[in-house]
């Protein structure tokens, strides 16, 4: 019952909730952008912190009761996981990312691109600590590629509706938005614009000021 908030069975008390999850998941992702940001920038990663801590866009979904937060999180901790293998493999950490990459895919389909990353990490990993062993190159990376793949059937078991006609029909509707064949009013806002307009309309409505300033230096 959340502390005597909500009587635990009311709508108000699931949106409550799940904005906290959002809110849980939002904060974690500032510490493992912080932790991700070290391998890279050293000791500037606390800018990293800093930019994403106070990113309007992700300040906003920190207050939604939706999956978005988790999502990032999730992600995050693929992508942290990742550099992890690349520089000390271990097969328990290969299962874990497989089983990040299934949760993340079964609750929303288009994570399954993370599968990039099991897929493409022992390769890497071998053409930098065994290059030259050919074969052993070879036979490893079809147990990879074998394993990796364990992530369609887990994010099936995790997520049944991939099976049922409504997902088809699902996508169709996805589908059918993007393309611009179906009038939704929240695209509405695209119609007679060019590939400028979310960069000079959305993308400042949602990143850090500073974010897009670096990002504008480093092209």
């Amino acid at each position: 019952q959340l502390t005597g908030l909500c009587d635990g069975n009311s709508f108000e008390c699931n949106i409550l909730f799940l904005r906290i999850l959002s809110a849980i998941a939002s904060t974690i992702s500032i510490v493992l952008v912080y932790l991700i940001a070290r391998k890279f920038l050293g000791k500037f990663a606390f800018l990293a912190l800093i930019i994403s801590a106070f990113s309007p866009g992700l300040i906003q979904l920190a207050h939604f009761g939706t999956l978005e937060s988790t999502l990032i999180l999730l992600h995050l901790l693929i992508f942290f996981l990742s550099l992890k293998i690349f520089g000390e493999w271990g097969f328990k950490n290969l299962v874990l990312l497989i089983f990040l990459v299934s949760v993340a895919s079964a609750m929303k389909i288009n994570s399954i691109i993370f599968i990039i990353f099991p897929i493409a990490l022992f390769p890497f990993y071998l053409a930098k600590h065994h290059f030259g062993e050919k074969i052993l190159f070879i036979k490893k990376f079809v147990i990879s590629l074998f394993i990796a793949l364990l992530v369609i059937p887990f994010t099936l078991i995790l997520s049944p509706y991939y099976l049922t006609p409504s997902f088809k029909s699902m996508l169709l509707y996805e589908r059918s938005i993007v393309t611009g064949t179906l009038d939704i009013f929240y695209t509405r806002q695209f119609i007679d614009t060019d590939w400028s307009f979310p960069l000079t309309n959305i993308l400042p409505a949602i990143l850090n000021p500073l974010l897009i300033i670096t990002f504008i230096l480093f092209i």
